[in-house]
């Protein structure tokens, strides 16, 4: 029976904690400037309607639903609305830490690391439960901890227990881990391409057309939207393609793959430039 009362303690304390963070990922939002909501609100609904993206990654509505809804009214993910959060204070040109949303933002993420620590034994238990490798183990790691985080940000508590959510969270990373590593495995080759990533963008940066006045950041800020951000993050503001990983919510292979991209973009644009 003690044990039964301690475990409902538990979970009690946990509701309390993912119902504070939704109130404050919501006065943090609601407190980002107009504009720039509506500049990333529209984005996603466009995004949405072209089908660029995986509707459920971001909203809880079908693709008819959407359809039909304006942009501002559209029920947003906890994650998403996150996201959104961090990339306004990343951009804004004056001091964050006088900012409500900072300050704001920082109590949400000391809640949302008090989740993630009490709870992190469940990323062992998915891994051991799933039978993850050792070799493979560090990368699968790095997969559930994105997963465990955006479980953390999506989790509404009246559904259901954190674990139970969680748990389904997690196996689907390792199991997309080893889609991943599957579907890369014969492309082995691009370790060597990334080791080069560095000296091509260096090469980017002296490249400048003196008569157009065309040069490598008229290129980055031609790029879509997210090949720029990543490829800023890495080579301008010194983030590892895992942090960038991290910080976006996507694997460290897919940020490669979008660097590659990205990289491959810039250098159309330049040579069909000074053509």
């Amino acid at each position: 029976m003690r044990v039964k009362e301690e475990v409902k303690i538990v979970m009690e304390e946990q509701t309390r904690l993912g119902l504070e963070l939704i109130k404050l990922r919501k006065t943090a939002f609601e407190l980002i400037p107009r504009w720039f909501r509506n500049i990333k609100l529209k984005s996603i609904k466009s995004k949405i309607l072209r089908r660029e993206v995986r509707i459920n990654s971001y909203t809880i509505l079908s693709f008819s639903e959407v359809k039909q809804t304006h942009y501002s009214e559209i029920p947003l993910k906890g994650a998403v609305c996150h996201e959104i959060i961090r990339e306004y204070l990343h951009n804004m040109l004056f001091d964050k830490k006088h900012s409500r949303v900072y300050k704001i933002y920082q109590l949400y993420l000391r809640i949302r690391e008090e989740l993630y620590r009490r709870n992190i034994n469940l990323i062992y238990m998915v891994m051991k439960n799933m039978k993850v490798s050792a070799e493979d183990w560090e990368d699968a790691f790095s997969y559930c901890q994105i997963a465990f985080l955006k479980a953390i940000d999506n989790w509404i508590p009246q559904k259901g227990a954190f674990s139970t959510y969680a748990y389904q969270w997690m196996v689907a990373a390792v199991q997309s881990y080893y889609r991943e590593k599957q579907k890369n495995f014969a492309y082995s080759y691009n370790a060597y391409i990334r080791e080069d990533e560095e000296e091509t963008f260096e090469v980017f940066l002296k490249t400048t057309d003196d008569e157009t006045g065309f040069d490598v950041m008229d290129a980055l800020r031609r790029l879509p939207e997210e090949e720029r951000i990543v490829i800023k993050r890495k080579f301008l503001e010194g983030y590892t393609e895992k942090e960038i990983a991290f910080m976006l919510g996507i694997s460290p292979a897919k940020v490669g793959s979008i660097i590659r991209k990205g990289l491959k973009r810039m250098r159309n644009l330049l040579e069909g430039t000074t053509q």
